[in-house]
């Protein structure tokens, strides 16, 4: 369940065309949660599931097959900044950049971002849209609390 309280629901809104490339910063206590595993997920449409494209722990990267995006965490300061390059219109919808529990299989969120990538004003847009296939169930999460930790 999603615990919403004051400004920690609050949904960042980013615009950006294709081909520019997206960096979040996110911050997180680095005394509790510096060997935490820090993640970066794309919200599927019923808003319930997240499905994880990057996943860091102290010792490994673990990336769902897009080497467009990468994840830096800075323990020392409790920083974490999310790289998106190349950015796609597919590529639109709302992220959450956390704090990944694997026992519980949940992120405790620490910053909400809802992407909106247009067409490149330099290329025409396409004559037909192309639907993405469903996601495996492997690497999906499901949201326990917000938290904002500054």
């Amino acid at each position: 369940m999603i615990c919403f309280s004051g400004s920690q629901g609050q949904v960042f809104p980013v615009k950006y065309q294709e081909g520019q490339t997206l960096r979040v910063s996110c911050s997180y206590n680095s005394q509790r949660n510096e060997e935490s595993w820090k993640t970066w997920c794309k919200v599927r449409e019923d808003g319930k599931v997240c499905d994880r494209l990057i996943t860091r722990t102290s010792v490994l990267t673990w990336q769902r097959g897009d080497p467009r995006t990468s994840l830096e965490d800075d323990t020392y300061s409790g920083n974490i900044t999310i790289t998106m390059s190349n950015l796609r219109v597919n590529d639109s919808g709302i992220y959450w950049c956390g704090i990944h529990d694997s026992v519980r299989n949940a992120i405790d969120i620490l910053r909400i971002i809802r992407l909106e990538v247009s067409p490149d004003q330099k290329e025409s847009p396409p004559k037909y849209s192309q639907t993405t296939a469903e996601m495996p169930t492997t690497n999906l999460v499901t949201p326990v609390a917000i938290s904002r930790e500054f």
